[in-house]
């Protein structure tokens, strides 16, 4: 189950860092092999970051919440 968890995180990671690397660099964008490649390496680092982030938000928001009540 933690293997189904973590695949469709990091496929998620990897479609959040495309969409925000998309179209920032005109040689990442270039239909080369090596730049696809350093391509998903920068969209699986950025996506895992932009993930991280979410997580760390939905974490504080629960604590809120807790401590609220």
């Amino acid at each position: 189950m933690e293997f189904v968890l973590i695949l469709i995180y990091e496929v998620w990671a990897v479609y959040s860092g495309y969409k925000v690397m998309n179209d920032r660099s005109e040689w990442l964008e270039e239909a080369k092999p090596l730049n696809r490649i350093i391509k998903f390496g920068i969209c699986w680092f950025v996506g895992n970051l932009v993930g991280a982030f979410y997580i760390f938000v939905a974490i504080v928001k629960l604590i809120i919440r807790w401590h609220a009540q």
